[in-house]
């Protein structure tokens, strides 16, 4: 029999805090591509995503095809970083990106009288942010505690797991927001929901 190609869920059967699931989309003439993908780089490094002098950024995925509509770039960021106030080996943040430009070309216009290379084309944006609980954490511990892992979860860190998701659906919001502003959207209140993207673009 052929062999067939399943794609595998990396947070199947994990412990995942879903934080915020943004998309945003954007199909326009005089937009920078290249600055827009610097500027949300700089925003990971000033957030504590990354570290500047470390030259493993985890871009997993660069995929760029051409065709005379222009080109088709398929790029994902899959980031992480300890949680902040958690104990030791706990949990972990995580935001992962998906930047997919479509029809992308170059295009010139002309600013304050002068010419300028900009880019035109379509643009959409995912940001899937979550907190990840380690399982194995209170297998580690005394078995006494293993016993009580539901308990101790459930009573003494469930405000603080709250306010953790809490935290990190506003950095993914203030991520959106500084997209948005270079974009020149309307910026949203993070009670908002994403399908507003939507409505706006297709005019609904």
């Amino acid at each position: 029999m052929p062999r067939t190609t399943s794609i595998r869920n990396k947070l199947a059967g994990k412990h995942v805090l879903k934080c915020a699931n943004h998309t945003i989309n954007y199909r326009d003439v005089g937009f920078d591509g290249l600055y827009l993908y610097t500027m949300m780089y700089e925003w990971m490094c000033e957030n504590g995503w990354h570290a500047r002098d470390d030259e493993n950024f985890p871009e997993k995925v660069y995929i760029e095809r051409k065709s005379e509509s222009g080109k088709e770039i398929w790029i994902f960021w899959i980031l992480e970083r300890p949680l902040e106030g958690a104990p030791k080996g706990f949990a972990t943040e995580h935001m992962d990106l998906k930047f997919h430009f479509i029809t992308l070309k170059s295009h010139e216009i002309v600013y304050k009288g002068k010419k300028m290379q900009t880019n035109k084309g379509e643009i959409e944006l995912l940001n899937n942010a979550y907190i990840l609980i380690n399982e194995d954490y209170w297998s580690k511990k005394q078995s006494i505690l293993k016993k009580f892992h539901t308990i101790l979860q459930k009573r003494t860190l469930q405000k603080k797991i709250f306010d953790w998701q809490k935290e990190l659906k506003i950095e993914a919001q203030n991520l959106r927001e500084a997209v948005n502003t270079y974009m020149k959207l309307h910026t949203f209140k993070p009670e908002k929901e994403t399908g507003e993207y939507w409505l706006k673009r297709t005019g609904e």
